[in-house]
């Protein structure tokens, strides 16, 4: 039995073993650049705090240069929004970075106990056997901090937690995030994109449990407010002419007026594409 991956070249098999090996390179990549940026942040971290219904950020800058000093100094920096996005960005990277090398390592063990070729088993189990993999790689790597938002902007905003513990924006994606997560679907909220030379964060990056093929999901609330849905079209256009096509690897879910959302629609939605062999391997 063999995996198959979409690449740019056309479609490629690989074993299992050979996949997790692949995915292993992908992240050590990753990591790097993650360890790179973060290295290249200002020292310190930052401090959120409320009073009387406002958010005012602090920056907590060592008095010391001295790598282990352990003595702070408060600055006020919320008029600072740029050095607020640094900062923010720094403790996500500090977190990521953890969870990356906990996540790389479990993955060699996982890799070092298959054998060479591969599993002997019906195409329809692999899903599964990919998908327990997530997983308990879930349970023990961190996965949980990865998958949070990585968009900086408003993340007062993120306070609606769902099943898997990512907090998220709006009641609709908590639906998504959570059907995502009732079927063992391995997905990220708010990931970083580059496209265009513009930076986007999709409301979710999500990997096909067969095929390893990424998929970006936007959900659109407020199909009322006409100037918002012109942006949107807009951004799906953008998209377009960047290779992340609708209903290829773009997938698109609207709210009703009312802003809720038809439950059984988004689970054949999901079964059809992403739990699908036979749609895995057309």
């Amino acid at each position: 039995m063999s995996l198959k991956m979409i690449t740019g070249k056309g479609n490629e098999y690989y074993g299992p073993k050979c996949y997790i090996q692949m995915v292993v390179k992908s992240y050590s990549q990753q990591l790097r650049m993650y360890k790179y940026e973060f290295r290249h942040l200002p020292a310190g971290f930052l401090i959120r705090r409320e009073k009387d219904g406002r958010v005012y950020f602090y920056h907590a800058m060592p008095v010391s240069e001295q790598a282990d000093s352990q003595k702070y100094v408060n600055r006020g920096i919320t008029r600072r929004p740029d050095l607020v996005q640094k900062l923010a960005r720094k403790a996500f990277l500090k977190t990521a970075i953890t969870a990356m090398e906990r996540r790389i390592n479990v993955l060699k063990e996982a890799a070092a106990k298959m054998p060479e070729d591969g599993f002997e088993e019906d195409p329809t189990n692999l899903s599964a056997v990919i998908r327990d993999l997530d997983k308990s790689l879930y349970r023990s790597c961190g996965q949980l901090e990865m998958q949070q938002s990585e968009n900086p902007q408003y993340r007062e905003n993120l306070c609606i937690a769902t099943n898997s513990g990512v907090f998220v924006r709006s009641y609709g994606e908590r639906i998504i995030a959570d059907l995502l997560f009732e079927y063992g679907i391995h997905f990220y909220y708010e990931k970083t994109l580059v496209i265009g030379g513009l930076t986007y964060y999709p409301d979710f990056m999500i990997i096909h449990p067969l095929t390893g093929k990424i998929y970006y999901l936007e959900h659109k609330g407020n199909v009322t407010d006409h100037d918002n849905m012109r942006k949107f079209d807009r951004k799906i256009y953008f998209f377009r002419r960047h290779g992340i096509v609708p209903w290829d690897n773009f997938l698109i879910t609207y709210a009703r007026p009312d802003n809720s959302l038809n439950i059984n629609y988004l689970r054949h939605m999901i079964t059809a594409i992403f739990l699908d062999p036979v749609e895995a391997v057309l």
